[in-house]
């Protein structure tokens, strides 16, 4: 209701000027319309170029990092896990013989004065997941004490979890 009376204020306002500035309110108008829209499109613009550019710079560091770990797994180096813990020692072979090993998204890093592993995982297979988890509790006694998860997909998950020794 309010803007429809400021619609009539205005459009009183509006009515009540000469030709001549009625004219020049239009032909402003006409002009300003335009510059308005040439203005947004190259903001738009110039922030796409900007994205484009961080993606560039992103994907050479990925390729520079996957180069980097790949020379060195060719060198012998294990990169895997913190060899200090033998819990994380235990998930991340766990996680081979699973077959997760390549949905390992942050390795696991353990917490030695409590004997807990954190670990990340993107686009697992749930099953093969809980199935791995279920083996390391029967043979190692290793529990869940937290686990953040979230499908992504028909079968598959993003997974967070924090396994603590017995």
């Amino acid at each position: 209701m309010m803007l429809g009376a400021m619609l009539h204020t205005l459009h009183d306002w509006f009515d009540e000027l000469g030709a001549r500035d009625r004219r020049a309110l239009q032909v402003g108008a006409l002009v300003l319309v335009p510059l308005a829209l040439l203005m947004l499109d190259w903001t738009i613009r110039e922030q796409l170029a900007e994205r484009r550019i961080a993606v560039a710079a992103s994907a050479d560091l990925a390729d520079r990092a996957n180069r980097v770990i790949g020379a060195r797994i060719a060198a012998g180096e294990d990169l895997t896990f913190d060899a200090t813990s033998t819990l994380s020692q235990r998930v991340f072979r766990s996680l081979e013989r699973a077959g997760l090993q390549g949905s390992l998204v942050a390795s696991p890093s353990s917490t030695p004065a409590t004997e807990q592993v954190e670990l990340a995982l993107r686009d697992a297979s749930f099953d093969t997941l809980v199935s791995m988890l279920g083996t390391l509790a029967r043979n190692d006694g290793v529990t869940v004490t937290s686990a953040n998860i979230v499908r992504t997909g028909p079968g598959r998950v993003d997974a967070a979890l924090v396994l603590r020794a017995p």
